[in-house]
């Protein structure tokens, strides 16, 4: 819980009380990890993996109708742009984990 805590920025009772809830609504499972039993993984219940993925794929259609209703010259200029953008999450990724515990 302590490196939940500490990614997140809160306190760790926080995290183990948000755990103790997903866990009670049946949205995760904890798993005991095989080398280090004092060690629990959180993993996504069956259920609610089925949701995700049925919101990914809800999503993807989404997603491609609407690029679908652009024209070829916007979607050439977004594909020109991704690179960018994913340099872009990496710095941000970078600069989220160089600010934690602070």
């Amino acid at each position: 819980m302590a490196e939940a805590a500490g990614r997140l920025g809160v306190a760790a009772n926080t995290v183990s009380t948000l755990v103790r809830q997903l866990v009670d609504d049946g949205v995760i499972e904890r798993v005991a990890d095989e080398a280090d039993r004092r060690v629990a993984r959180l993993v996504l219940s069956d259920e609610a993996r089925a949701r995700v993925e049925v919101w990914r794929d809800r999503r993807s259609v989404s997603v491609g109708q609407a690029l679908s209703s652009l024209t070829g010259e916007d979607r050439a200029r977004i594909e020109a742009a991704l690179p960018a953008l994913s340099r872009l999450a990496s710095a941000l990724a970078a600069a989220g984990s160089e600010g934690e515990g602070q």
